[in-house]
């Protein structure tokens, strides 16, 4: 499930404590945010705007992967939190995708099959990659 929130503050600082409250977020490093907006001080504090923010919290966890046919890892990370999310994560019929060579080593270590993989000469995006793989299995 994933929050999201537009919300300001007089510093971008202040903006993201208020959002983890908001979103009820564990610590600021489980949100991602865009700052819309920077503060402004003003002078003498006229023109002074607060720092506006588009704030997003993801609960993996409450996602049911195996309701998914494919999946697409970017980076060794991904891995890192697939089996921190799901201790216990078994890849049945899912598909994954993975783009890069680091999280094609990360993959393997873990012992995912890797069904379709970029860049390649053919493929040099997963959109591509995708595309090609759609068109070869129909």
């Amino acid at each position: 499930m994933k929050k999201e929130v537009i919300i300001s503050a007089k510093t971008v600082e202040e903006a993201v404590a208020l959002a983890v409250a908001e979103l009820g977020a564990p610590s600021a490093d489980k949100i991602e945010y865009t700052v819309i907006e920077e503060a402004k001080k003003g002078f003498l504090g006229i023109g002074a705007k607060d720092a506006m923010l588009k704030v997003t919290v993801n609960e993996i966890k409450d996602v049911d992967l195996h309701s998914y046919d494919m999946i697409v890892f970017f980076n060794p990370a991904d891995v890192k939190s697939l089996y921190e999310n799901y201790p216990e994560f078994e890849q049945k019929d899912i598909k994954f995708v993975s783009y890069g060579r680091s999280i094609v080593k990360a993959m393997e270590e873990a012992g995912l099959k890797i069904e379709i993989s970029a860049p390649t000469p053919e493929a040099p995006s997963v959109a591509k990659a995708l595309e090609i793989y759609l068109t070869n299995n129909q």
